[in-house]
């Protein structure tokens, strides 16, 4: 079964009761976002972003409850997450996560059951509030925002390393995270983990209130496998009305490998999402087997990644050296969001990239 344990535990359940009893209010209007001016030039320099009480409670807890109560009495629309495999002859099929399961709000049956996580979708309520944050000149514009709901069912159900979209397919541009898990404690496991190369990697745990917005087409992420219950959340993601700058006008390959404009080359963003996959290489094949169940399936992904890995070695073996020496330094060791004083530090202006 690929979704084991669909059944809502009995726990969480109970205290969804609980809260239907005591309070009968529900979201209406325009949410309160709670976004700091900083979060803007953080997506800008970092590539991903963090606010805790994002939200008041009363409405976390409204759309916590909304997404149990629909897991609970409408699983026929709870969908397996699944990965798209691309075959050598072009055609494409997909792959089941084990343990995830989503409602995409743009179903209208979907909609229906969850009224409120709908009523958010289509008011544009992020995009208001982000617009001036992350673009205060207007240079793009957020233009739509969609969503999905989602229940991870523990049992080391996780993602693996993927980026949301390619830049040359849709217009997506930031995806914005909102987690709705009110006991989490760190052994549950479930962080999101976000891999803003050159910068070090970072773990960040899905607490309640806690928004995690990065960029959809360059940051690099994976969930690590839960051992909760439950593990709750819903996606946004927005899109501009104009295609990323990138991969317009990319930088000429550079005669000397190994130097400053070798760097800027590889920092490039199309190229940097190739080089992340040489990078990360043996930590993506794992979180491809943990979080897919084992089958003729599962092998050929397997075979894709290295097979990709292969091909994108040959292509930028030259730079190959210069990779070696900046991993050689220890920079990149996973570290757990909020544990450290350079959370908050600007990047290093000599290695800084492009996210919007």
């Amino acid at each position: 079964m690929l979704l084991r344990s669909r059944a809502v535990p009995a726990q969480l359940a109970l205290r969804v009761l609980a809260h239907r009893l005591l309070s009968t209010s529900t979201s209406s209007g325009s949410l309160q976002w709670n976004l700091p001016p900083t979060v803007g030039r953080r997506l800008r320099t970092h590539g991903y972003a963090v606010v805790d009480d994002a939200l008041p409670s009363q409405d976390l807890l409204t759309f916590r409850d909304e997404l149990v109560n629909a897991a609970i009495d409408n699983t026929a629309l709870l969908t397996a997450n699944s990965t798209i495999l691309v075959k050598k002859d072009g055609s494409s099929t997909l792959i089941p996560k084990h343990g995830i399961g989503e409602f995409d709000l743009s179903n209208a049956a979907v909609a229906h059951k969850l009224p409120q996580l709908a009523r958010f979708s289509d008011s544009g309520d992020l995009i208001r509030v982000l617009q001036p944050l992350l673009f205060p000149d207007n240079e793009r514009r957020l233009a739509r925002q969609t969503v999905k709901a989602q229940i991870n069912f523990g049992r080391g159900a996780c993602f693996p390393l993927h980026f949301d979209t390619d830049a040359s397919i849709d217009h997506r541009a930031v995806t914005a995270i909102m987690y709705l898990n009110e006991d989490y404690q760190s052994p549950d496991g479930g962080s999101i983990r976000v891999y803003p190369f050159p910068g070090a990697v970072v773990d960040i745990e899905p607490r309640l209130g806690r928004l995690v917005l990065f960029s959809s087409a360059w940051c690099l992420h994976r969930v690590l496998p839960s051992t909760a219950n439950s593990r709750l959340c819903f996606t946004t993601w927005i899109t501009t009305d104009e295609p990323s700058p990138y991969p317009k006008d990319p930088p000429s390959e550079p005669t000397d490998p190994d130097g400053d404009e070798a760097w800027e080359y590889l920092m490039y963003p199309t190229h940097r999402n190739h080089i992340l996959k040489l990078v990360y290489a043996d930590e993506w094949a794992r979180s491809i087997v943990e979080s897919h169940p084992a089958g003729h399936l599962h092998d050929l992904l397997l075979e894709q990644h290295f097979r990709d890995a292969e091909i994108i070695a040959r292509a930028y073996g030259r730079y190959l050296p210069l990779l070696d020496r900046y991993l050689a330094s220890g920079s990149l060791a996973p570290r757990v969001y909020g544990s450290e004083p350079r959370d908050e530090a600007d990047v290093d202006p000599e290695r800084k990239v492009a996210w919007f």
